[in-house]
């Protein structure tokens, strides 16, 4: 069974790979950052808000971003920071399980310089 932290982990890494997150910052301009794989070491609550059920994560990880430069698509890997604001919600007990849900709201993405 995983922890809250793996939920929410879950949920940001599965949010990039559906969403498109764009604006990340790269040498060649901006591109988009199409999937990530979050360090596990690397990943820390930054800010609880209780009251609203809202997180802030900081996490570093593999990110692979998405641009296009003079007219050719490209792919390439970079160590990325990743900053997301997430809601969790946590259901009532049903068989001896809480129902978890985790809602990412916003996901910032700079490269790891």
């Amino acid at each position: 069974m995983g922890t809250l932290l793996d939920a929410i982990k879950e949920a940001i890494e599965e949010e990039v790979r559906s969403g498109e997150w764009n604006g990340v910052k790269i040498e060649r301009g901006e591109g988009a950052l199409i999937d990530i794989d979050i360090t596990e070491s690397e990943f820390d609550l930054d800010d609880v808000d209780l009251g609203n059920d809202r997180y802030v994560v900081k996490a570093k990880g593999d990110g692979t971003i998405f641009s296009i430069e003079d007219e050719e698509e490209r792919k390439e890997v970079a160590d990325v920071l990743v900053t997301a604001t997430v809601e969790v919600s946590i259901g009532p007990k049903k068989n001896g399980i809480r129902e978890i849900e985790v809602v990412v709201e916003s996901v910032n993405v700079d490269l790891d310089k």
